[in-house]
Protein backbone atom coordinates (compact mmCIF):
# COMPACT_ATOMS: atom_id res chain seq x y z
CA UNK A 1 0.00 0.00 0.00
CA UNK A 2 2.82 2.44 0.84
CA UNK A 3 4.36 1.81 -2.60
CA UNK A 4 1.08 2.88 -4.17
CA UNK A 5 1.06 6.04 -2.04
CA UNK A 6 4.52 6.91 -3.39
CA UNK A 7 3.42 6.42 -7.02
CA UNK A 8 0.05 8.19 -6.65
CA UNK A 9 1.53 11.73 -6.62
CA UNK A 10 3.43 10.84 -9.82
CA UNK A 11 0.20 9.69 -11.52
CA UNK A 12 -1.64 12.82 -10.34
CA UNK A 13 1.27 14.93 -11.64
CA UNK A 14 1.02 13.22 -15.04
CA UNK A 15 -2.69 14.01 -15.23
CA UNK A 16 -2.19 17.62 -14.12
CA UNK A 17 0.53 18.05 -16.74
CA UNK A 18 -1.40 16.26 -19.51
CA UNK A 19 -4.48 18.42 -19.01
CA UNK A 20 -2.42 21.59 -18.44
CA UNK A 21 -4.13 22.26 -15.10
CA UNK A 22 -1.15 24.00 -13.54
CA UNK A 23 1.08 26.59 -15.13
CA UNK A 24 4.74 25.65 -14.78
CA UNK A 25 5.76 29.30 -15.19
CA UNK A 26 5.75 30.05 -11.46
CA UNK A 27 7.69 26.87 -10.49
CA UNK A 28 11.48 27.43 -10.56
CA UNK A 29 13.59 25.04 -12.65
CA UNK A 30 15.52 24.04 -9.52
CA UNK A 31 12.35 22.99 -7.65
CA UNK A 32 12.83 19.26 -8.31
CA UNK A 33 16.46 19.39 -7.20
CA UNK A 34 15.48 21.25 -4.02
CA UNK A 35 12.89 18.59 -3.15
CA UNK A 36 15.42 15.78 -3.67
CA UNK A 37 17.93 17.63 -1.45
CA UNK A 38 15.29 17.98 1.29
CA UNK A 39 14.42 14.27 0.94
CA UNK A 40 18.10 13.30 1.20
CA UNK A 41 18.52 15.57 4.23
CA UNK A 42 15.75 13.82 6.18
CA UNK A 43 16.96 10.37 5.15
CA UNK A 44 20.45 11.43 6.23
CA UNK A 45 19.07 12.49 9.61
CA UNK A 46 17.34 9.12 9.94
CA UNK A 47 20.46 7.15 8.99
CA UNK A 48 22.76 9.41 11.03
CA UNK A 49 20.72 8.92 14.18
CA UNK A 50 20.78 5.13 13.73
CA UNK A 51 23.99 3.86 15.36
CA UNK A 52 23.73 0.51 13.57
CA UNK A 53 23.65 2.19 10.15
CA UNK A 54 26.77 4.23 10.95
CA UNK A 55 28.58 1.08 12.06
CA UNK A 56 27.54 -0.65 8.84
CA UNK A 57 28.92 2.28 6.82
CA UNK A 58 32.29 1.92 8.57
CA UNK A 59 32.29 -1.78 7.74
CA UNK A 60 31.21 -1.46 4.10
CA UNK A 61 32.76 -4.44 2.36
CA UNK A 62 34.26 -5.09 -1.06
CA UNK A 63 31.13 -6.93 -2.25
CA UNK A 64 29.11 -3.82 -1.37
CA UNK A 65 31.48 -1.71 -3.43
CA UNK A 66 30.92 -4.05 -6.38
CA UNK A 67 27.12 -3.68 -6.22
CA UNK A 68 26.87 -0.79 -8.75
CA UNK A 69 29.14 -2.52 -11.27
CA UNK A 70 27.18 -5.78 -10.94
CA UNK A 71 23.90 -3.94 -11.46
CA UNK A 72 25.26 -2.09 -14.49
CA UNK A 73 26.52 -5.31 -16.12
CA UNK A 74 23.32 -7.22 -15.34
CA UNK A 75 21.11 -4.43 -16.68
CA UNK A 76 23.08 -4.09 -19.91
CA UNK A 77 23.02 -7.87 -20.49
CA UNK A 78 19.29 -7.92 -19.77
CA UNK A 79 18.69 -5.11 -22.25
CA UNK A 80 20.72 -6.96 -24.86
CA UNK A 81 18.70 -10.14 -24.36
CA UNK A 82 15.44 -8.17 -24.38
CA UNK A 83 16.31 -6.58 -27.73
CA UNK A 84 15.93 -9.97 -29.43
CA UNK A 85 12.23 -9.94 -28.49
CA UNK A 86 11.56 -6.44 -29.82
CA UNK A 87 11.81 -6.18 -33.61
CA UNK A 88 12.16 -2.40 -33.67
CA UNK A 89 15.42 -2.11 -31.73
CA UNK A 90 18.93 -3.44 -32.30
CA UNK A 91 21.16 -5.16 -29.76
CA UNK A 92 23.09 -1.92 -29.12
CA UNK A 93 19.90 0.10 -28.72
CA UNK A 94 18.49 -2.40 -26.21
CA UNK A 95 21.70 -2.29 -24.22
CA UNK A 96 21.74 1.51 -24.33
CA UNK A 97 18.14 1.78 -23.10
CA UNK A 98 18.83 -0.56 -20.17
CA UNK A 99 22.06 1.30 -19.37
CA UNK A 100 19.78 4.19 -18.38
CA UNK A 101 19.28 2.29 -15.09
CA UNK A 102 16.06 4.14 -14.25
CA UNK A 103 17.65 7.58 -14.80
CA UNK A 104 14.96 8.40 -17.36
CA UNK A 105 15.37 12.17 -17.45
CA UNK A 106 18.99 11.91 -18.61
CA UNK A 107 19.11 8.65 -20.58
CA UNK A 108 16.04 9.44 -22.70
CA UNK A 109 17.48 12.82 -23.69
CA UNK A 110 20.89 11.32 -24.55
CA UNK A 111 19.36 8.49 -26.59
CA UNK A 112 16.90 10.87 -28.27
CA UNK A 113 19.74 13.14 -29.37
CA UNK A 114 21.88 10.26 -30.64
CA UNK A 115 19.22 8.05 -32.26
CA UNK A 116 16.05 10.04 -32.62
CA UNK A 117 12.89 10.85 -30.75
CA UNK A 118 11.25 7.42 -31.07
CA UNK A 119 14.08 5.57 -29.33
CA UNK A 120 14.31 8.38 -26.76
CA UNK A 121 10.63 7.86 -25.90
CA UNK A 122 11.20 4.11 -25.61
CA UNK A 123 14.07 4.81 -23.19
CA UNK A 124 11.88 7.19 -21.20
CA UNK A 125 9.06 4.66 -20.84
CA UNK A 126 11.37 1.71 -20.06
CA UNK A 127 13.23 3.61 -17.35
CA UNK A 128 10.06 5.07 -15.79
CA UNK A 129 8.64 1.54 -15.65
CA UNK A 130 11.82 0.40 -13.90
CA UNK A 131 11.53 3.11 -11.26
CA UNK A 132 7.78 2.76 -10.67
CA UNK A 133 7.86 -1.06 -10.55
CA UNK A 134 10.69 -0.89 -7.98
CA UNK A 135 8.54 1.31 -5.76
CA UNK A 136 5.36 -0.72 -6.21
CA UNK A 137 6.92 -4.19 -6.01
CA UNK A 138 9.45 -3.53 -3.23
CA UNK A 139 7.80 -5.80 -0.63
CA UNK A 140 7.39 -8.62 -3.17
CA UNK A 141 11.01 -8.31 -4.32
CA UNK A 142 12.30 -8.51 -0.75
CA UNK A 143 10.07 -11.48 0.02
CA UNK A 144 11.12 -13.44 -3.08
CA UNK A 145 14.74 -12.39 -3.62
CA UNK A 146 16.01 -10.63 -0.49
CA UNK A 147 16.86 -7.05 0.45
CA UNK A 148 19.50 -6.45 -2.24
CA UNK A 149 16.92 -7.09 -4.97
CA UNK A 150 15.32 -3.65 -4.43
CA UNK A 151 18.69 -2.00 -4.94
CA UNK A 152 19.28 -4.01 -8.13
CA UNK A 153 15.82 -3.16 -9.41
CA UNK A 154 16.10 0.53 -8.49
CA UNK A 155 19.39 1.09 -10.33
CA UNK A 156 20.40 4.75 -10.36
CA UNK A 157 17.24 5.77 -8.47
CA UNK A 158 18.38 4.18 -5.21
CA UNK A 159 19.93 7.41 -3.95
CA UNK A 160 16.74 9.43 -4.45
CA UNK A 161 13.24 8.36 -5.52
CA UNK A 162 13.34 4.67 -4.55
CA UNK A 163 15.35 5.29 -1.38
CA UNK A 164 12.30 5.60 0.93
CA UNK A 165 11.01 2.12 -0.01
CA UNK A 166 14.50 0.66 0.35
CA UNK A 167 14.72 2.15 3.82
CA UNK A 168 11.27 0.84 4.70
CA UNK A 169 11.58 -2.71 3.37
CA UNK A 170 15.33 -3.38 3.61
CA UNK A 171 16.39 -1.26 6.59
CA UNK A 172 19.09 1.31 7.25
CA UNK A 173 21.96 -1.11 6.60
CA UNK A 174 20.90 -1.31 2.96
CA UNK A 175 20.09 2.40 2.83
CA UNK A 176 23.79 3.20 3.03
CA UNK A 177 24.57 0.76 0.19
CA UNK A 178 21.64 2.15 -1.81
CA UNK A 179 22.89 5.73 -1.58
CA UNK A 180 26.39 4.68 -2.63
CA UNK A 181 24.96 2.58 -5.47
CA UNK A 182 22.69 5.37 -6.75
CA UNK A 183 25.47 7.96 -6.77
CA UNK A 184 27.92 5.71 -8.64
CA UNK A 185 25.34 4.60 -11.21
CA UNK A 186 24.08 8.15 -11.77
CA UNK A 187 27.66 9.15 -12.61
CA UNK A 188 28.09 6.16 -14.94
CA UNK A 189 24.84 6.57 -16.92
CA UNK A 190 25.98 9.50 -19.12
CA UNK A 191 29.25 7.68 -19.83
CA UNK A 192 27.81 4.23 -20.61
CA UNK A 193 24.55 5.01 -22.48
CA UNK A 194 26.27 6.43 -25.61
CA UNK A 195 28.75 3.52 -25.83
CA UNK A 196 26.22 1.18 -27.44
CA UNK A 197 24.79 3.64 -30.01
Amino acid sequence: MSGLLLVLPFIIGLLVGAFDLLSMAWIPNEFQSILIIILLFFIGVSVGSDEDALENLKRISLPSLLVPISIMIGSILGGGIGSFFVNRISLGEGMSISAGLGYYSLSSVLIGQLRGEELGIMALIANIIREVSTILLAPVLVLLFGEMSIIASGGATTSDTSLPVIQQYAGNRYTVIAIFNGIVLSLLVPLVVPLFL
